[in-house]
């Protein structure tokens, strides 16, 4: 089981007091995983305040966890329109690669992580830099490429301290190693992957 990173950012921090608390709805039940009243108070906070870069990512990330990937894309380009801050266009540019990646559309998956990675660089954030090459390392998996996807995840592996990424990682190798027929190399990794999630705190 593949598994991706998104980057998140606070939307409330772009919004303007005025309109914080319709999008704060949105953010609220988004954070709660009760992703429907999410979408409702999204959609109103789209509609009342249809210039608010934090309505359409609230929207769009909503999309996204209902599976909507069309919308979400949708809204986060509009949101992309909205903000010139990096560190939220980051955040917007990663679920759209995700998005893009579940609708089988690898190259402007590939394209939008690129756009990520760059803004992670530059913001000097190692924990999204490791992200976005994670993210770039499973595109050139499902490609088949799998020494490129084993570089990136590598390079990836070395820039997170967080147990629970590195346990994505780790997964994310095994898997490769495992499509390669090294069910060797593919159980040493699965291994480490269960090693640090529950360091991480995490026994499924």
């Amino acid at each position: 089981m593949k598994k991706y990173f998104l980057v998140l950012v606070l939307v409330l921090s772009l919004s303007s007091v005025a309109n914080a608390n319709e999008i704060e709805k949105c953010t609220n039940y988004l954070e709660s995983q009760n992703y429907q009243l999410a979408k409702q108070a999204g959609q109103n906070a789209v509609r009342t305040y249809p210039q608010s870069a934090g309505a359409h990512q609230c929207l769009g990330e909503t999309y996204y966890y209902l599976g909507d990937f069309n919308l979400s894309i949708k809204e986060l380009k509009t949101a992309e329109k909205l903000t010139n801050d990096e560190a939220y266009l980051g955040a917007i540019y990663s679920t759209i690669g995700v998005d893009y990646n579940n609708l089988g559309d690898l190259n402007n998956a590939l394209l939008y992580y690129d756009r990520c990675l760059k803004i992670e660089r530059d913001l000097n954030d190692q924990e999204g830099e490791s992200s976005a090459l994670n993210n770039i390392a499973e595109i050139y998996y499902e490609q088949g490429n799998y020494d490129k996807a084993l570089e990136y995840y590598n390079k990836s592996l070395q820039l997170t301290s967080d147990p629970s990424s590195i346990a994505t990682t780790y997964n994310n190798i095994g898997a490769v190693y495992f499509d390669k027929g090294d069910n060797n190399k593919a159980v040493e990794y699965y291994k480490k992957a269960i090693e640090f999630a529950q360091k991480a705190g995490d026994y499924d």
